[in-house]
């Protein structure tokens, strides 16, 4: 796959919006991950757990709140930002690069930041960007991606919409990617690292759920039963919870 045209190469990561933070961070911690302040980091993409800070209230978060709690956020890499710019910008996008940082340690607020350039495309929901890392190693370090369910990859996001062609076309002109038939009746972005699902459903687009590659099954589903996490059977062997 050619990424030096500014095209996403991978799920990066996904925001969930929540209204309590501890909580949030609890009921992840039950399905056997170890956040890390507010985020799960897996060795492929991560989990941002997202709420208002009373300091500064978001009204794009009171927003999401006020339709559910839940994944609000999907967030796509490129390898080069400007060109993802500039390709954005032929496509029809309004496509501004946001230059940013935060503390690549969340306990060392003064030490080391881990930079980025962010590209948002739509305040829509759900809220489509695209990313490229500065600092990879400051954000994926290793002392973060050690999980008990022994987690390693977010690898795919699914999307329902009662129009999914149309949903579909976006996500394909914002990603730079020609999406396919899925075989659940709707389109599929496929990425180098990561596939993201357009499927049938009721009402506006939202995002109903991911799936969280593991690299041992006994390990995530001892997990769940230790923490009383109902789960049922999933695709390909895999276990589904709610």
């Amino acid at each position: 796959m050619t990424t030096g045209w500014g095209i996403a190469t991978g799920i990066d990561h996904v925001g969930v919006v929540v209204r309590d933070l501890g909580a949030a961070v609890a009921a992840w911690a039950a399905l056997g991950f170890a956040p890390a302040d507010r985020r799960v980091m897996l060795r492929q993409g991560y989990i941002e757990l997202l709420a208002q800070d009373p300091a500064q209230p978001s009204a794009t978060l009171a927003r999401f709140l006020a339709r559910h709690e839940g994944i609000h956020v999907l967030t796509l890499r490129v390898d080069d930002a400007g060109a993802a710019a500039a390709r954005l910008a032929r496509a029809g996008f309004t496509a501004e690069l946001v230059r940013a940082d935060r503390p690549a340690d969340p306990a060392r607020p003064d030490g080391p930041r881990a930079r980025f350039l962010r590209i948002p495309l739509t305040d829509a929901d759900p809220r489509l960007q695209l990313i490229r890392h500065e600092t990879p190693d400051l954000v994926w370090q290793e002392r973060f991606l050690a999980h008990p369910n022994r987690a390693v990859a977010l690898a795919a996001v699914r999307l329902t919409a009662a129009d999914p062609a149309a949903m579909a076309a976006r996500l394909s002109r914002a990603a730079g990617v020609p999406v396919v038939p899925d075989p659940a009746g709707g389109f599929a972005l496929a990425l180098a690292q990561g596939r993201v699902r357009v499927l049938p459903g009721e009402g506006a687009a939202r995002v109903t759920g991911i799936v969280v590659r593991t690299e041992d099954g006994n390990a995530a589903a001892g997990r769940l039963a230790a923490g009383a996490v109902p789960m049922a059977g999933g695709l390909a062997g895999g276990l589904a919870v709610s």
